[in-house]
């Protein structure tokens, strides 16, 4: 099993979808946030789940959607260090690309 790691970015993103969740759906916000547990824990197991993004900084960059909701997870694996990087949770209602 791999490690994980939020980048700051991607930590922001959570908090944000967090924070929006808390006020607009707040009988959900537990659910949503468990979903994106759950996602992260499958991608220590099986990292190469998502499908290919783009290539960033000599990186493969993957996403994942999260459960069946707008987010996508967007995450690099480096096999080397054995660790899946998170660095976005965008909504796909979003018009511009996540910034990785």
């Amino acid at each position: 099993m791999l490690g994980l790691f939020f980048t700051d970015r991607a930590e922001l993103h959570l908090e944000e979808l967090s924070g929006w969740w808390s006020v607009n759906r707040p009988d959900s916000r537990r659910q949503v946030i468990e979903i994106v547990e759950e996602v992260t824990l499958l991608l220590r197991e099986v990292p190469g789940m998502g499908s290919f993004y783009a290539r960033k900084r000599g990186h493969e960059v993957r996403k994942l959607r999260v459960g069946n909701t707008p987010y996508y997870l967007y995450y690099s694996v480096d096999r080397k260090q054995e660790m899946v990087a998170v660095l976005a949770i965008w909504s796909r209602v979003r018009r511009a690309s996540p910034p990785i």
